[in-house]
């Protein structure tokens, strides 16, 4: 036993690393340069009234969610993940709720290499539909329904979409898949008609 520990010291040597090798973690900052470059959640408005939504970190596919059959704690973990920082984004630009009541949507996912990936394992119906799940309004449960169902409220969403059926929401086309930071951008648009 050495003294220190003798002593009751703290032990402040660096904690292994998670892949299990056995390297010590680098206790080094992220340098400036590439701490600007990581995209983070914002919200901008864009010209004819909508709203470009950027997410931060690899965009899912259909590939790894299981082609949709990924377990529900999963699942359910992302969606509330995505709609608290939904909501926030809606609220900090003091937007009302929902934003849209009918609107079109795309897609842009971007990697930072060239490598040839499949649209379609992006699209609202595969990869992107708990992102799409969590741009929702859902509206709040009444008390008779609140007793009715006898456990927790559903969520109400983040209020940015009235719903994603085709009568609310317009997909013009798949999802463009692009070079840059690894980040999933949403433009949300008025229906076309409506400005």
């Amino acid at each position: 036993m050495n003294r220190n520990a003798a002593r009751g010291a703290v032990d402040k040597s660096p904690a292994p690393n998670d892949s299990g090798s056995g390297r010590e973690r680098s206790s080094r900052p992220v340098p400036a340069a590439l701490a600007a470059r990581q995209p983070t959640w914002a919200a901008a408005p864009l010209p004819g009234g909508g709203w470009r939504i950027t997410v931060p970190g690899r965009p899912v596919s259909s590939n790894q969610s299981g082609g949709g059959h990924e377990h529900w704690a999963a699942r359910s973990s992302r969606k509330a993940g995505y709609l608290h920082a939904l909501t926030l984004l809606r609220l900090s630009n003091g937007l009302p709720r929902p934003v849209f009541e009918r609107a079109t949507l795309a897609i842009a996912c971007y990697f930072p290499t060239r490598r040839e990936r499949d649209p379609r394992n992006f699209d609202i119906g595969a990869g992107a539909k708990v992102l799409v799940d969590a741009l929702l309004c859902r509206p709040e449960p009444t008390p008779m329904q609140l007793f009715a169902l006898r456990r927790k409220p559903p969520t109400p969403g983040s209020g940015w979409l009235r719903n994603d059926d085709p009568e609310h929401l317009r997909v013009p086309g798949e999802p463009s898949i692009e070079v840059g930071a690894l980040r999933t951008e949403i433009v949300l648009g008025p229906w076309e008609g409506e400005a």
